[in-house]
């Protein structure tokens, strides 16, 4: 909880501040053997939200965030994800983040990560 001070007066609340995105599930992208590959090809997500890749092929893929073969840098790099295995991801920042697999290039997908929302109360 915190205290405001408002004002010459001293006036003074009682904030309960809660993140938007308390308690929110898992966000499951699934690794597919044929187009789009990436199922949501293209997801949302608000910062803290669990972001899980599943692979549901018989083929290992990786997630690879463009900036770890580019200029830029390396948000995320899940190494080889073996057939109906996941990875997993927790805190990235805001943003729009483009990635692909590095066996196969021509498994595209892209995540934006937008800032979560303050609810408050006061009393």
């Amino acid at each position: 909880m915190k205290r405001l001070t408002i004002g010459a007066m001293g006036i003074s609340l009682l904030c309960l501040c809660i993140p938007a995105n308390a308690g929110l599930s898992v966000y499951t992208i699934h690794l597919l053997g044929s187009a789009p590959y990436y199922d949501p090809k293209a997801g949302e997500v608000i910062v803290g939200q669990p972001i899980q890749w599943k692979n549901s092929t018989g083929t290992i893929h990786t997630i690879t965030h463009d900036g770890c073969f580019r200029e830029g840098p390396c948000a995320f790099d899940s190494g080889p994800v073996a057939p109906n295995a996941t990875f997993s991801l927790y805190h990235l920042k805001p943003g729009v983040y483009h990635y692909y697999c590095r066996l196969h290039p021509i498994m595209r997908g892209r995540l934006i990560i937008r800032p979560p929302k303050k609810v408050f109360l006061s009393s």
